[in-house]
């Protein structure tokens, strides 16, 4: 499915609606909520409107993202870090374009598996390989983008409970090249050189991952997140 979005809509705010209108059709009172990469103005409003009993967490890189509109949830930066929080601390874990910009993933998964309840819900979006083709001689630097395949092998590796991953190729049109630096920025990507790029259409291939908790915890599988995603990739096709 491809989106055709006008008018420069920030791609993190895009994959945050898409996610939280996902949620609404699944069946779950969360007590507790972690919001990774949510630091976008008015992420969680829906987010209490859905639920509104529950604490939210949010988590970021930045600070100086958090806005006025998140007021009410606890605040704190982290790069994929959840040491300050027990085992089975979290019923829902949500990460919104946090996923490619954390260099140790394996950490991340191990983080998320040990603060998720048992059979928590787990729910995430990505950005695949596709991601930018247009301009990608311009990006100084860029992580490298898991393919879905890839990250849906990995939750199927680490026991998570029916994944479901899927994919969004939305085509941004931007008025003007300051607003293409800006929403690029905001996702992640560090400023870069675009002097010499005429049409300012560029692509997002999204990828969105949702899967519940494995029953076993962290400490009873020992074989959980002791390998990389392409290793795991490998075990799963032999």
């Amino acid at each position: 499915m491809e989106k055709q979005i006008l008018d420069a809509h920030i791609v993190a705010k895009n994959a945050q609606q898409e996610m939280q209108s996902r949620l609404s059709m699944v069946f779950i009172k969360p007590k507790r909520i972690l919001c990774m990469g949510f630091a976008v103005a008015g992420a969680t409003e829906s987010l209490k409107e859905l639920y509104p009993n529950a604490e939210i967490v949010i988590k970021d890189y930045s600070e100086d993202l958090y806005n006025s509109t998140n007021a009410g949830c606890e605040w704190g930066y982290s790069s994929g870090d959840l040491k300050d929080y027990e085992a089975n601390s979290f019923d829902i874990v949500i990460g919104n374009l946090f996923f490619p910009w954390v260099l140790d993933k394996k950490a991340l998964f191990a983080e998320w598996t040990r603060t998720l309840t048992k059979e928590g819900l787990l729910m995430f979006s990505s950005l695949g390989p596709d991601t930018l083709k247009e301009i990608k001689d311009n990006i100084d630097f860029a992580p490298e983008f898991e393919d879905m395949h890839d990250i849906g092998d990995a939750l199927q590796y680490l026991k998570f409970q029916d994944p479901v991953m899927d994919v969004d190729r939305v085509a941004i049109k931007y008025k003007t090249l300051v607003t293409m630096q800006n929403d690029l920025q905001f996702t992640g990507f560090k400023p870069c050189d675009f002097s010499n790029v005429a049409d300012l259409s560029v692509s997002y291939e999204i990828i969105y991952a949702h899967a519940r908790n494995s029953a076993v915890s962290l400490e009873e599988n020992e074989n959980i997140v002791k390998i990389s995603l392409s290793e795991m990739r490998e075990q799963l096709l032999k």
